[in-house]
């Protein structure tokens, strides 16, 4: 009876579930993660199988003011700081329905060092170079911030007149084109340093990059193409 049931509980999800947490906290994580792929999930959320039942609060926020645009960039204050290599909050809020954080987890950990990180204003981390041997060998506390969401703005010229309540409409609301990209980076919070406090590399990230679809910035022109395809 006693080894039946440390079978089944051996063979339970929960067991597995449990398994995988533990390992994730007991393995020795070095700065080495950041140039090595995520293993892919087999119970990943397929961001097109699921319909987000509502935008979780940090989400909320995602949202392209275009009277805030400067030089054709919208940006948007929003940080958020997870745990390599599960991304635990950002995979619980995708649960509870938010498919812009569903969104976010799946794309940073297929990309995760597909194409490498990099040392701002240095080059991408590489092991061959040797400039980050000492980075590379230093524990890590897999924390990841995402932050520096924008979105970017796309000069529309209408090649038809626009009738006067559209252009008043656009006017009235500082229309400066159509919403194209929206990108966000992401990279280690914590950098390495000295024993005096000193740092020894800069900021490390990638920048991920999204094409969107502007439905506000099509219905700016809905009216004049309409009228255009009575005539």
């Amino acid at each position: 009876m006693g080894s039946l049931y440390a079978h089944d509980i051996l063979c339970s999800p929960a067991f597995d579930v449990s398994i995988s947490y533990s390992m994730a906290h007991l393995t020795m994580w070095t700065y080495k993660a950041l140039i090595k792929p995520i293993a892919p999930s087999n119970n990943l959320a397929n961001v097109r199988a699921q319909e987000p039942s509502r935008t979780c609060q940090s989400c909320a926020a995602v949202v392209p003011d275009r009277r805030k645009a400067i030089n054709d960039l919208i940006k948007i204050d929003y940080k958020r700081v997870d745990l390599y290599p599960d991304f635990p909050e950002l995979k619980a809020s995708a649960k509870a329905g938010c498919g812009l954080c569903r969104l976010i987890r799946k794309t940073i950990r297929e990309k995760w060092a597909i194409r490498p990180m990099e040392e701002w204003g240095v080059g991408p981390l590489r092991e061959k170079e040797g400039l980050w041997d000492e980075l590379l060998k230093a524990s890590w506390d897999r924390k990841v911030k995402i932050h520096n969401l924008s979105f970017s703005l796309k000069k529309v010229p209408s090649a038809m007149p626009m009738s006067s309540d559209t252009r008043a409409t656009t006017e009235k609301d500082d229309y400066q084109g159509m919403v194209v990209f929206f990108g966000l980076e992401f990279g280690p919070v914590t950098l390495l340093s000295s024993p005096d406090g000193a740092g020894l590399y800069g900021e490390i990230g990638q920048v991920l990059g999204f094409k969107v679809y502007d439905s506000q910035g099509a219905r700016a022109f809905s009216s004049d193409w309409d009228r255009l395809m009575s005539l």
